[in-house]
């Protein structure tokens, strides 16, 4: 459960991010992602957490089987 509450406050902070670049546009979006990265690591609820590797993994995955879907011929 503390996996898809961090997840869920990594989808958030992108948000605020992207929502924060609509008023400053000057600054580059990555910056502000990374700034919300390390606010989210001050929070002390997840100072001990660690974060298994295999909850990335799908995505790679999920990627590849798109890529493949998409170059297969279409059926008639």
């Amino acid at each position: 459960m503390d996996t898809i509450f961090l997840l869920l406050f990594l989808v958030v902070a992108a948000i605020i991010a992207n929502l924060i670049h609509y008023r400053l546009t000057r600054i580059p979006v990555a910056f502000l992602q990374i700034g919300m990265g390390l606010l989210l690591a001050l929070l002390p609820v997840y100072h001990n957490f660690h974060l298994e590797p295999e909850v990335f993994m799908f995505a790679p995955s999920l990627q590849f089987k798109c890529n493949t879907l998409a170059t297969r011929p279409k059926r008639p």
